[in-house]
């Protein structure tokens, strides 16, 4: 399944997840690291801060592997 995710980053943690992704390093030891940095590189942010992305996941309930990485950095919006 494919969904459409909307997450801010959390204060404070902007720089951390720039350098993780310029890095290579976003989800380094996670069975979906190279989705991670996929995901960002086609992220877009809004005027509200928020970023959108497509996230492809087969989980149930959706995101449930993803949900525990990203809710480190991102705050999830609705």
């Amino acid at each position: 399944m494919r969904y459409l995710v909307k997450a801010r980053v959390k204060s404070g943690c902007a720089g951390a997840l720039a350098k993780a992704i310029a890095d290579r390093m976003l989800g380094r030891g996670s069975i979906a690291s190279d989705e991670y940095l996929y995901d960002m590189q086609m992220a877009r942010v809004d005027a509200r801060g928020e970023a959108h992305w497509v996230e492809t996941c087969f989980c149930d309930p959706p995101l449930e592997e993803e949900r525990p990485y990203w809710e480190n950095i991102l705050i999830f919006c609705r």
